[in-house]
């Protein structure tokens, strides 16, 4: 047998190079990269070309024929005027009269028109400010959104009581997402209650007038009108009150709000929309055809509340078909209960 010693020996300890190894094909002087060098390459690849701006040729040639005409009308006004004058003179100056009483009123539609628009568009940019202070969390930002809110809310009777108990908060709002769900609560919730009940009285009115309506025609005109009355409403509520072309924008807005987040919208309760209508259906043709018309109609309802309301959906619950689905057709909110 022979003894094997197995106790480790020191060994000397080796000095390690620490530093990079460089590469051997390139020279070191010549060669440098860094995270600013390659951020600014990056940077330069994945900027856009801005867009050339175009003439806009066909807002010049718009605007320059209705001038012609407005002057062509205007000079053709006045010549007839002046001659009817030197002619008949108290039927001249009767419709110089009656010239100056349509000026006058010309020009009330038209600044009436103005203030509608920029009340939409005050209240879509508010909804964006709110948003934006909300999601980036900036206090000041949203105190001074949170002002303009207040401006429209003493506008609407609506909002007394709430407008009280927001001005009797006496803490000081550090979080910009707190003062945004205290003035949603308190300023806004109110009118969403007033907008979600016109609604639902509108889909109700539909439903019933489709189930009884002798003819297709009368459907078709009534649903128009009571949506082009539901959406007037609802933009009342929220304080726009709109005109006659601040209407026009507001309606395509809403479509196109309708459009875009109706594929949503049916995700929502797809399957009890379809069951509680086939059922409806089952008793009755017509009464299938108003229950879907007064779906339709609320959808029309709520799109005109995301578009005029003044304040994001943060705090509040959106408001759901299934809401004025149950009262349309009770059949489907009983198998609604069972489902759940």
């Amino acid at each position: 047998p022979v003894a094997i010693d197995i106790t480790p020996k020191p060994q000397a300890h080796k000095k390690v190079d620490e530093s990079p190894r460089l590469p051997r094909a390139l020279p070191t002087a010549k060669v440098k990269i860094s995270d600013d060098n390659f951020s600014e390459l990056a940077t330069v690849i994945l900027k856009p070309e801005p867009l050339k701006k175009r003439w806009p040729l066909g807002t010049i040639f718009m605007s320059a024929a209705g001038a012609l005409i407005t002057l062509w009308l205007s000079s053709s006004l006045y010549i007839w005027v002046e001659n009817l004058i030197e002619t008949k003179p108290q039927l001249g100056f009767l419709a110089a009269g009656l010239a100056v009483l349509t000026a006058l009123a010309l020009f009330g539609f038209v600044t009436r028109e103005i203030f509608a628009i920029t009340r939409l568009s005050g209240n879509q940019k508010l909804r964006q400010s709110l948003g934006t202070a909300a999601s980036e969390n900036n206090i000041m930002l949203a105190r001074s959104a949170v002002s303009n809110l207040m401006k429209i809310a003493e506008t609407l009777p609506a909002t007394a009581k709430g407008r009280t108990d927001f001005l009797g908060a006496d803490r000081e709002f550090l979080d910009a997402t707190d003062l945004i769900n205290l003035a949603e609560n308190d300023l806004v919730r109110p009118l969403d209650m007033i907008a979600i009940e016109r609604v639902t009285a509108a889909a109700k009115r539909v439903s019933v007038v489709t189930a009884i309506s002798p003819r297709a025609f009368v459907d078709i005109a009534y649903v128009l009108y009571e949506n082009a009355k539901l959406v007037r409403a609802v933009a009342e509520i929220y304080g726009c009150r709109p005109g006659v072309f601040g209407f026009l924008r507001l309606a395509r807005e809403t479509l196109a709000h309708l459009a875009v987040t109706g594929a949503v919208a049916m995700g929502d309760s797809l399957i009890q929309q379809i069951v509680g209508h086939g059922m409806a259906a089952r008793v009755s043709a017509k009464l299938g055809e108003g229950v879907l018309n007064g779906l339709m109609t609320a959808r029309i309802g709520f799109a005109a509340m995301d578009v005029t309301r003044p304040a994001p959906f943060s705090n509040a619950n959106r408001p759901k078909i299934t809401q004025v689905l149950s009262v349309l057709n009770p059949m489907s909110a009983k198998q609604d209960a069972q489902i759940e």
